[in-house]
């Protein structure tokens, strides 16, 4: 199986098995009863990509530490076209937007959920 191929059957999964477990735990029809959008929420989830990405930003500049791990991504994409790559963007999105803000975050709300979903992308 191609990286491509793997990659769209995984984000693809992960997408599916969030929506059924929002489905099993939400009751069907699917409806997002208990997220609703504030401006506090927002706030805190900017505040939240803000600090992330700053101290990502600084880990990365001072220690060698993930010198492997970006060897690894830089390994592994190198073979994708421009297409390639916005089509793993696109479904990465969407399973990722789905598993966290639809799945986890009306459970362990919207502070943990970004805290969460920005240390999975250090």
């Amino acid at each position: 199986m191609n990286k491509l191929k793997f990659i769209t059957l995984f984000y693809l999964a992960v997408f599916t098995v969030s929506l059924v477990a929002m489905m099993i735990l939400s009751g069907v029809p699917f409806v997002m009863q208990r997220y609703q959008a504030t401006w506090a929420g927002f706030v805190a989830a900017v505040l939240m990509v803000i600090l992330v990405v700053i101290g990502s930003s600084a880990l990365t500049r001072k220690t060698t530490l993930f010198n492997p791990l970006k060897e690894i991504f830089q390994n592994f994409l190198e073979d994708f076209g421009f297409f390639s790559l916005l089509w793993i963007a696109i479904l990465s999105g969407f399973g990722e937007e789905a598993l966290f803000r639809g799945l986890i975050q009306p459970y362990g709300g919207i502070l943990w959920t970004s805290l969460g979903f920005g240390l999975l992308h250090i």
